[in-house]
């Protein structure tokens, strides 16, 4: 007996991504910062906490249509919780 596809993919660092409903497949997205199920404020907060001075990146994948617009808004968020 094989498996019940799941409705909800994995967790991942930037929040849960469905699977669309009857697909056989598990789609894996990178969601936007603020989307998704990661507590964010505390992930900055954590950071602030620790003074990481280190690089961060952000991978957004699989909204290309507003690819421009996520990194735009990641850039900012960073900037914001973090410093330049």
């Amino acid at each position: 007996m094989s498996p019940t596809p799941s409705t909800t993919g994995p967790t991942t660092a930037t929040g849960t991504s469905s699977t669309p409903p009857g697909a056989d497949v598990t789609v894996h997205q990178h969601n936007a910062i603020g989307q998704g199920e990661v507590p964010w404020d505390e992930v900055f907060q954590t950071l602030r906490d620790v003074r990481f001075d280190g690089v961060l990146s952000v991978c957004i994948f699989g909204w290309h249509e507003k690819a421009d617009e996520y990194n735009r808004a990641a850039l900012a968020r960073l900037t914001e919780e973090l410093g330049a």
